[in-house]
């Protein structure tokens, strides 16, 4: 899916990068948008074989289905791996509890920022950190960050914790 660029701008973007030779930079600067959406407008060009200028009968539907629709099969159902139900878990992630839990902390962390409308060193001085970490936070950099820390900011967040323990749901049998 191709976001919110229009076709004129990508036309622009192939013309400004192979009519006048622009760097991605220049020519994400000059339409506005960010040099890694420049950067996809000319990989998928490159994997279409486009050049410039244009074939004169391409319209913009026709340039869209050439750069945007997928060209590949589904995936056999009977090929797919089933999920665990953690991500952390399916591709290798050591301690993948903790990263799903300290995920879902900072993902409400993060909410709760954006919903009280806080600047990153808004935010960072409201939780006794420096902007950086707040930054890292953001990104889901975590591993600087205990669960303990993290439930500390859901409580200056104005946020209560609840812990449930419960038995395993019998699906989940441990052998």
């Amino acid at each position: 899916m191709r976001g919110h660029i229009t076709m004129r701008k990508i036309r622009e973007v192939l013309r400004l990068k192979f009519a006048l030779e622009m760097g991605n930079q220049k020519i994400a600067n000059s339409l506005a948008i960010s040099s890694s959406t420049v950067h996809e407008c000319l990989r998928r060009a490159n994997l279409t074989n486009l050049n410039w200028p244009l074939p004169d009968d391409l319209d913009d539907e026709a340039l869209e289905k050439k750069l945007y629709l997928p060209s590949r099969q589904k995936i056999p159902t009977e090929d797919r791996e089933k999920s665990s139900g953690n991500v952390f878990t399916d591709i290798g992630v050591p301690e993948a509890e903790e990263y799903l839990a300290k995920t879902k902390l900072a993902y409400q962390i993060n909410r709760l920022i954006a919903d009280k409308g806080l600047k990153q060193i808004e935010a960072a001085k409201l939780l006794d950190i420096d902007q950086p970490k707040i930054s890292a936070l953001a990104c889901g950099r975590l591993s600087g960050f205990s669960m303990e820390r993290l439930f500390k900011f859901l409580a200056i967040l104005n946020q209560d914790i609840v812990i449930m323990i419960k038995p395993h749901d019998q699906r989940q049998k441990r052998g």
